[in-house]
């Protein structure tokens, strides 16, 4: 199996900065709106941000020691982790956001949501073999969770960007 050079490596800090940039600014914005929402998005961002930090640092660091370091899976592996419970937080902040902006409809209870769908995702990960790191079952099952979040996401900011006449 070939490593990935150190340059290649440190180019995969570039999407997490930039991404990172892009999810702090957004939890600003809903915030904004909502101090409660702004919360929620703030420990999604934190999440994703510490997902995408993880694996490229374990990028770097097999690039700089010249192979798969065992000790270094857990990061690689636990990505899907962070990066499934960052996008739900958010997009449930943004989706809420969205209704308090434009609705002016409150949701007390907006933490509710995401961890609902946290908690069956937890449980569909532990019936598919979590945490053994040579069964593969349970990262799809947290890779299909923040595809799906990941979506919903960027469908709710084109209609909000809409809303507001903003042109992309």
């Amino acid at each position: 199996m070939q490593t990935a050079t150190i340059a290649l490596a440190l180019e995969d800090f570039i999407p997490v900065v930039l991404s990172s940039v892009g999810f702090f600014l957004l939890s600003r914005m809903l915030h904004d709106v909502d101090q409660r929402l702004g919360r929620l998005a703030f420990v999604g961002w934190a999440l994703l941000t510490t997902g995408g930090l993880l694996k490229a640092i374990e990028k770097l660091v097999n690039a700089l020691l010249g192979g798969k370091q065992e000790s270094l899976t857990r990061f690689d592996k636990g990505m899907f982790n962070w990066l499934a419970a960052g996008f739900v937080l958010v997009g449930t902040a943004l989706y809420f956001g969205k209704r308090d902006y434009f609705l002016h409809k409150t949701h007390p209870q907006a933490w509710v949501w995401p961890m609902g769908i946290l908690g069956a995702c937890i449980f569909a990960m532990f019936q598919t073999g979590f945490p053994d790191p040579n069964v593969s079952a349970w990262r799809f099952v947290l890779l299909g969770v923040m595809t799906l979040a990941n979506v919903a996401l960027i469908t709710w900011l084109v209609q909000w960007s809409r809303a507001y006449r903003l042109s992309m």
